[in-house]
């Protein structure tokens, strides 16, 4: 235990360990057996010095404001980073669909926008969620929930551009390659006239049987809403089965990653570079929100 020791030999005050059986003044080296007791304050010596001394004994019986069990200021326990996960990556999921929807929406793609708001909106929500309790010692397991948080951010962000595409179908109005939901009806127009045609020439019950399949299939394609028809052609196109999972494949393999105006198309990039910036911006994300949590 730290004790409050005076050197016999030079007054000086310092720290000692009684239970390591030295209590040496770090000053002159003098050393000093037990602990000096308390004494009154008999008033200011010729030195300039307080002939002040405490006793171990001092303060027993009464409750002490710091525990010496309890964990550091900067040390982050397990209930602060689940509390702080939760509250966090809701306001990320929040905050990222709201900046994914307002892009969706303008029909803009500015790179590191998205990054830099759940940067600072989720990295001070999960400060708040540690009860303002950095994370020096504690980095590692921080930093990895602080990456499940962002995560869930820009999840957030995919859904909530999704969201809006899919009512406001400007999706594709400005993609090479992809024909928009007006587009795809006169299509199945087109389609569903040529089936009729063939089908009424056809005699043989094979193949009359599978036109009467792609015919029950294109129109039942017809009659979906514009965001039903939407979601059918994100999933076409990625060969998966879910809209919003094909939707999110799609953008961050193929963007568009910047797109600077309403009115102009998607810059061209060479391959593999929509991911690299997504990846960027999920770094630089994470190095505000880790910036966010540690001491200042």
């Amino acid at each position: 235990m730290l004790v409050k020791c005076s050197c016999s030999n030079c007054s000086h005050s310092y720290l000692g360990d009684d239970q390591s059986g030295s209590l040496a003044c770090p000053r002159c080296g003098t050393e000093n057996t037990g602990v000096p007791n308390v004494s009154t304050y008999e008033g200011r010596p010729a030195s300039g010095r307080d002939e002040i001394t405490f006793d171990a004994s001092y303060g027993q019986g009464v409750d002490l404001h710091f525990a010496p069990l309890s964990p550091p200021p900067m040390f982050v326990t397990g209930d602060r980073l689940l509390r702080a996960f939760f509250g966090g990556g809701a306001i990320a999921a929040l905050v990222g669909g709201i900046v994914g929807g307002a892009q969706a929406a303008v029909q803009v793609a500015i790179p590191g926008l998205t990054a830099v708001v759940l940067g600072l909106a989720g990295g001070a929500a999960f400060r708040f969620g540690l009860g303002g309790r950095s994370a020096g010692r504690t980095l590692g397991r921080t930093g990895f929930v602080l990456a499940l948080m962002l995560v869930l951010g820009l999840a957030g962000a995919i859904a909530g551009a999704w969201a809006v595409e899919r009512y406001t179908g400007t999706a594709d109005r400005d993609r090479d390659g992809r024909p928009d939901v007006a587009q795809t009806r006169e299509d199945l127009d087109k389609g569903l006239r040529e089936l009729l045609r063939v089908r009424s020439r056809t005699q043989d019950a094979g193949p009359a049987t599978m036109l009467d399949l792609r015919i029950t299939e294109t129109e039942e394609l017809k009659h979906l809403s514009d965001a039903q028809l939407e979601d059918y052609l994100w999933q076409q196109r990625a060969g998966l089965g879910y809209a919003l999972v094909a939707y999110g494949k799609s953008r961050v393999l193929e963007g568009p990653a910047v797109k600077l105006t309403p009115q102009s198309p998607p810059v061209e990039l060479p391959e593999n570079a929509v991911p690299g910036i997504l990846l960027g911006e999920f770094l630089v994300a994470f190095a505000l929100a880790v910036r966010a949590v540690m001491p200042r």
